[in-house]
């Protein structure tokens, strides 16, 4: 495996625009790091932890057994996870240091971290990164953070988790590029979503985003609201259904109101904000009774936690 000398990688990301320039990112990973392992994707979600990993021990109406999180943010972009390890002298917190300084020199701005034992359990963290990491718990570090576009249209996320295994210092750092939606992609979403009415009857709206347990909309959900307005203001003479569905985590009963709550938050910011006449759409919550696929693991749960836009 080629040693990395430097202390730094570069990460070219190419902006579509009309001059079609490209620019460089800089990110710090330490030094004398050895690639171990790396994964890159055009286009994927990805769950930002921007909180602790906690173990809950029994279930609840709320959730069932096991790790969860009270704070993260799913993110939709170009995505890539690369994994170093490093000489036997160079230390998780040395690491850690550097990669802190470096991102708050380079603008990047801290949205969560946590340093040894007040990162909780490691198995946590394995959990919703990979086994891959480290499995020291009182010389681990998380750092999450954030650069806003300025000539990009992308504002690029990053999370590191730095651990030891086995007394040997280990990096996950990963890196979401996520694409700000202007009006063309407005306009391209909403003509996908209107021939897929068509043809099914019903369109999952990608895009709607609430917290664990809440009914409030979260401002990431903008872009996809648009692309509601402009096809119920293009289709004004049809009614339609708001849906809202969840995954299973919970009982019934509690995911039948939230359902409910949600697909009314869906509406009355569709009403407020965008001018849509009442009479044209109508709400209901189903709950866990339709799902579109097995609740049986978190990227199932995930997909089935969603909103639909039906043709009446």
């Amino acid at each position: 495996m080629k040693k990395i000398l430097k202390i730094v990688f570069y990460i070219s990301l190419v902006t579509v625009s009309f001059n079609q320039m490209a620019r460089e990112r800089l990110v710090h990973i330490g030094e004398n790091a050895e690639l171990f392992r790396q994964w890159h994707r055009v286009q994927d979600n990805y769950t930002l932890i921007t909180s602790v990993p906690f173990y809950q021990e029994q279930d609840s109406e709320e959730a069932t057994r096991g790790f969860r999180l009270d704070s993260s943010q799913l993110l939709k972009g170009k995505f890539s996870r690369e994994i170093y390890d490093y000489d036997i002298e160079q230390s998780a917190s040395n690491v850690y240091i550097q990669v802190r300084n470096s991102l708050k020199a380079n603008g990047y701005e801290e949205l969560f971290s946590c340093e040894t034992k007040d990162c909780g359990d490691v198995s946590g963290w394995q959990l919703y990164l990979t086994g891959l990491v480290g499995d020291s718990e009182e010389k681990q570090y998380y750092l999450a953070a954030r650069k806003a576009p300025v000539e990009s249209k992308e504002t690029e996320f990053v999370a590191f988790y730095i651990s030891e295994i086995d007394g040997q210092t280990r990096t996950l750092v990963d890196i979401v590029s996520t694409p700000s939606q202007h009006l063309f992609d407005v306009v391209v979403e909403t003509d996908d979503m209107l021939r897929t009415i068509e043809k099914d009857g019903r369109v999952v709206v990608d895009g709607i985003y609430f917290d664990k347990g809440s009914s409030v909309l979260k401002q990431e959900s903008t872009p996809a609201l648009v692309s509601m307005s402009q096809l119920l203001k293009a289709n004004d003479k049809t009614r339609f259904a708001i849906v809202g569905h969840t995954d299973n985590t919970g009982s019934l009963e509690y995911n039948m109101k939230l359902s409910m709550e949600r697909a009314k938050a869906v509406k009355r910011i569709l009403l407020k904000k965008y001018n849509i006449k009442s009479q044209q759409v109508s709400i209901n919550g189903i709950g866990t009774l339709s799902p579109m696929t097995s609740n049986s693991d978190s990227r199932g749960r995930h997909f089935n936690r969603r909103v639909e836009l039906v043709k009446l």
